[in-house]
């Protein structure tokens, strides 16, 4: 009976699906009302839902939790999205049903991570779409076209979707960023000379006379002077951004990353000032905020090259460097957890208390909550399947990233470049709620999806506007 009863809902999950793909076309091909395919996308998160709740499992996020996320990407313009998402749906049903029959024949698995159900819904799609276009003709998916293009985009699409959370839109998210990040970088300045305990954590003297690291209404200080980071990046090189207090803003958030001493955003800045310089076409820079950021880029690099070298190998400031602030141990542990499960990995509680209890020692027991490395942590939580996972989805939003530095000025580059260098010592793409990490993501996915439906308008114009000036035959 414990067998039965997932199978059952198995069968139900993946025939909704089924039938859903297919009334989601007829809409799309308008051959059927509108309201049958959203009746029919209503008929899929039920069904969704009643079988989290007989088998539940972490992929009820992807096919329950999710009610508007048809309608958002149907928005976009992308049948080929949309059926991505319902293939992911029956794949994520299908992968409950596997782990709960494991678990209940005593042969129990962890967990697939995230980006396993990703990294294979995607290639599915793919797979899937492809046929569908071969035998009956309703998609028309042909290798490397603009439709098989936007398959691409279900990585991205579904991850920003998990975002989301109902909250924000793609046309606000930028400028709601900024003000976020203006926001908090405000407040945390002026609270620091009188209550500096609320906002400052202990930390190495990198600044002389300031021996605690600014930290802010978003979290700690590394996320601090992450989003202060992003905040410059967007206000020299994003060419939407047109504010008339563009210097005062990043100067504002260059003096957060100062005070957050967030060593690896800070590096990252300094690098990506540089590159997007080399990258954006030229005379679209506004001169007087890369004379500002290179000042305050300046000031912010004086207080470690003056600090005499001899003594710096000597005290805790060089140990931190060289064992990336602890980092090393951390990703140690991380590895050892994922030798005893090379191809699924630990699973999601990766570092959650149980972990935590059975392999980390106690100085780090309240105090690590990840891995600290995105790859590393991957590995560790979901196995050589995960790393594979994610390593095709930073490829893919890369490639795009690339393909329209000419349309977005290569602010999709330098933001995707950020999130990599970040890769190194967080794990921003965990996937838990809106957070600064999810929140920079998404603007990397804001620009590839508003920048591809832009191209595709100039593509469609330049099309049609030889025959609107041609010049009209008269035949006499």
């Amino acid at each position: 009976m414990q067998i039965v009863i997932p199978l059952l809902a198995a069968v139900f999950a993946l025939v909704a699906a089924i039938g859903l793909c297919f009334g989601l076309f007829w809409t799309f091909n308008n051959k059927a009302s509108p309201w049958v395919g959203w009746s029919l996308v209503t008929l899929l998160c039920l069904a969704a839902l009643a079988l989290t709740l007989v088998v539940p499992s972490p992929f009820q996020y992807y096919v329950a939790s999710r009610a508007g996320v048809i309608s958002t990407l149907a928005g976009m313009g992308s049948k080929a999205v949309v059926l991505a998402f319902l293939l992911v749906s029956a794949v994520g049903a299908v992968l409950a049903v596997i782990q709960r029959m494991s678990h209940n024949s005593g042969k129990a698995v962890h967990h697939f991570d995230n980006w396993a159900l990703i990294f294979w819904a995607s290639l599915l799609s793919i797979i899937g779409a492809s046929l569908l276009s071969a035998l009956f003709g309703i998609v028309k998916v042909r290798p490397w076209s603009g439709d098989f293009r936007k398959i691409l985009y279900f990585p991205a699409a579904l991850i920003m979707v998990w975002h989301f959370r109902d909250v924000l839109t793609v046309g606000l998210l930028q400028r709601g960023f900024l003000i976020l990040a203006n926001f908090c970088a405000l407040v945390s300045l002026a609270l620091l000379p009188v209550a500096s305990i609320a906002v400052t954590v202990p930390g190495t003297e990198y600044l002389p006379g300031f021996n605690s690291r600014l930290s802010g209404v978003l979290g700690t200080p590394t996320t601090t002077g992450f989003i202060a980071a992003s905040a410059v990046l967007l206000y020299i090189f994003s060419p939407e951004i047109k504010s008339r207090a563009r210097i005062f803003w990043i100067l504002l958030n260059l003096a957060t990353l100062i005070l957050a001493q967030s060593k690896a955003s800070l590096a990252a800045l300094f690098a990506l000032f540089f590159v997007g310089l080399l990258i954006r076409p030229n005379g679209t820079v506004s001169q007087r905020a890369v004379a500002m950021c290179a000042i305050g880029l300046g000031l912010c690099a004086m207080p470690f090259f003056l600090m005499d070298a001899s003594s710096r190998l000597s005290n805790s400031a060089a140990q931190e460097v060289a064992t990336f602030s602890g980092r090393m141990q951390i990703w140690q542990i991380t590895l050892d957890a994922w030798k005893n499960n090379p191809i699924f990995g630990f699973g999601p509680l990766l570092w959650g208390p149980d972990f935590r209890r059975d392999y980390a020692p106690p100085h780090l027991f309240n105090l690590v909550g990840m891995a600290h490395n995105q790859f590393v942590h991957t590995l560790g939580e979901s196995g050589v399947i995960g790393l594979l996972a994610l390593l095709f989805h930073i490829s893919v939003v890369g490639w795009l990233s690339f393909d329209v530095r000419k349309q977005d000025g290569g602010v999709s580059m330098l933001l995707w470049i950020f999130i990599i260098i970040r890769c190194m010592t967080e794990a921003p793409f965990l996937n838990h709620t809106i957070s600064a990490n999810g929140v920079v993501l998404l603007l990397l996915y804001r620009h590839l999806f508003l920048k591809e439906k832009k191209v595709g308008l100039k593509i469609v114009t330049e099309c049609r506007r030889p025959e609107m000036n041609a010049p009209t035959k008269v035949i006499i």
